[in-house]
C-alpha cells in the first residue's frame, strides 16, 4: 500500500496520467454528445450511431477495418499499404513541431500565440526557395528547411525583441504578427509578386482561388518513406528528431537551463547573472524556427506550393498540443499523435450513415484541453485516494 501511495503522489506519475485521463474523458463525452444529438429520423439508433462514428474515426486514422456482419476488428493492413496511418503521420509531424514551438517559449515564461504566423512565414519561404533554388535532391530540402527556419525564427525573435526593448507583451505582439503574416502572404504575395502567373510572365491571378506560388522543384520535396497510397514522408522522422533535440537542449545544456530559469523567475535569473533579455529573444527565435519548420514540412511534404487558400490552424493547435503534453518536449509527441489521428480520421465521419461535420474534431480537442486545465482537481483526487490507501509518511517512518 505504501508503494502505491508514493506512486499516486509522485509528480511524474500525475503529470503523465492527467493527459491520459483527459483524452479518455473527452472521447467519452463526445461519444455521448453524438448519441444525444442524433435526430429521431436518423437511419440508425443513437448508440449505434455513436459506435459507428468511432469505428469510422478509427478506420480513417489507423486503417482499422471491422467485419460488417460480426463487427469484429480485422487485422491492420501492413504499414507500407496503410494509407490512414500515413495521413496520421503527416498531420502528427506538423503538430509535433508547432507544439514544440509553444513549449520552448513557455519554458521561458513566454506564451507564443504566434506559431500560426511563424508557420505561414516558414511555408511561404519554403515555397519560394523550393521553386527558385536549383540544387541536388540530397541537399535541396535541407537548405530550404534551414532557410524557412531562419525566416520564421527571425519573425518570432521580433516578438521577443519588442517585449525586451519596448515592453510589448508577447501575447499582444504575436497576435498582431499573426495577422501581419496572414495578410502579407495571402492577400499580397501569393496573388501578386509570388503568384505563379506573375512569375511565369503572364497576368496575375484575379482571385484568391486562382492564387498560389509555383510548384517547388521535385528535388526539394521531402523524401517519401513508402509508395502510394501511403503518403508518409521524412517529415515525421524530422519532427521526432527535433523533439529529442529540444529535450536535449532544454535539460542537458547551459542555454536550456538558463531559459528554464527565466521561466521559473526572471528576476531571480537576472540576479544570478543570466542575460534575461538575450535569452528571451533566443527562446522566441527557437520557437519561431520550429513553427517555420512545420510550415516547410507542410509545403515540401504534400502541398508542393503555397495555395491562395492554404490550410491553417496548425499553429493554434500547437497551443493545445503543448498543454496536453504537459509543456514537455517529449510529452508533445503522444499529444500530437492523438490530435493527428483525430484530424486524419475526422473526414470519414461526414459519410453516411454517421454524417457528422468535420468540426467535431474541434469538439474532441476542446474537451481534452478543458479536462487538462482541470488538472488540479485530478491531483486533489489522487491525493485523497493516496491518503485513504496508506498511512502518512511520518507514521511509516515511525
Amino acid at each position: 500500500m505504501g508503494t502505491l501511495r508514493r506512486i499516486l503522489l509522485a509528480e511524474g506519475f500525475q503529470s503523465a496520467t492527467i493527459p491520459i485521463v483527459a483524452v479518455t474523458l473527452s472521447l467519452a463525452v463526445c461519444w455521448c454528445v453524438i448519441a444525444l444529438t442524433t435526430p429521431a429520423q436518423a437511419p440508425i439508433g443513437r448508440w449505434k450511431r455513436a459506435n459507428e462514428a468511432y469505428k469510422q474515426l478509427a478506420e480513417g486514422s489507423l486503417g482499422v477495418k471491422f467485419d460488417p456482419k460480426t463487427g469484429d476488428r480485422l487485422p491492420l493492413a501492413p504499414l507500407p499499404k496503410n494509407r490512414a496511418l500515413g495521413e496520421t503521420a503527416l498531420k502528427t509531424a506538423l503538430l509535433v513541431l508547432t507544439g514544440l514551438s509553444v513549449a520552448i517559449a513557455l519554458r521561458a515564461g513566454l506564451f507564443n500565440i504566434g506559431a500560426e504566423g511563424q508557420f505561414i512565414v516558414g511555408a511561404i519561404t519554403a515555397a519560394w526557395f523550393g521553386w527558385w533554388l536549383d540544387l541536388p535532391p540530397a541537399i535541396h530540402p535541407v537548405v530550404v528547411m534551414l532557410l524557412a527556419m531562419t525566416a520564421a525564427g527571425l519573425y518570432g525573435a521580433l516578438a521577443g525583441a519588442l517585449k525586451v526593448w519596448r515592453g510589448v507583451h508577447e501575447v499582444i505582439g504575436t497576435i498582431m504578427l499573426n495577422w501581419i503574416a496572414y495578410y502579407l502572404v495571402t492577400q499580397w504575395l501569393v496573388i501578386g509578386p509570388l503568384n505563379v502567373t506573375t512569375l511565369m510572365g503572364e497576368s496575375g491571378a484575379t482571385s484568391v482561388n486562382e492564387a498560389g506560388t509555383p510548384e517547388v522543384r521535385a528535388s526539394a520535396l521531402l523524401w517519401p518513406l513508402f509508395e502510394r497510397p501511403n503518403r508518409m514522408n521524412a517529415g515525421i522522422l524530422i519532427a521526432l528528431w527535433m523533439a529529442f533535440l529540444a529535450w536535449l537542449f532544454l535539460y542537458r545544456t547551459r542555454l536550456g537551463y538558463e531559459i528554464r530559469a527565466i521561466g521559473s523567475g526572471p528576476e531571480a535569473a537576472r540576479a544570478a547573472g543570466i542575460p534575461v533579455g538575450r535569452r528571451t529573444v533566443l527562446a522566441m527565435f527557437l520557437a519561431g524556427a520550429l513553427a517555420g519548420l512545420a510550415g516547410a514540412a507542410y509545403i515540401l511534404g504534400t502541398e508542393k506550393r503555397y495555395a491562395g487558400a492554404a490550410a491553417g490552424g496548425y499553429g493554434f493547435d500547437g497551443i493545445a498540443i503543448c498543454l496536453l503534453g504537459a509543456n514537455h518536449p517529449l510529452g508533445v509527441i503522444p499529444a500530437a499523435i492523438f490530435f493527428g489521428a483525430v484530424r486524419a480520421g475526422i473526414t470519414r465521419l461526414q459519410l453516411a450513415p454517421v454524417s457528422i461535420h468535420k468540426s467535431f474534431a474541434d469538439l474532441i480537442q476542446g474537451c481534452a484541453i478543458l479536462f487538462v486545465t482541470a488538472q488540479y482537481l485530478f491531483r486533489w483526487a489522487m491525493v485523497r485516494v493516496a491518503r485513504r490507501i496508506g498511512p502518512e509518511e511520518s507514521q511509516e517512518r515511525a
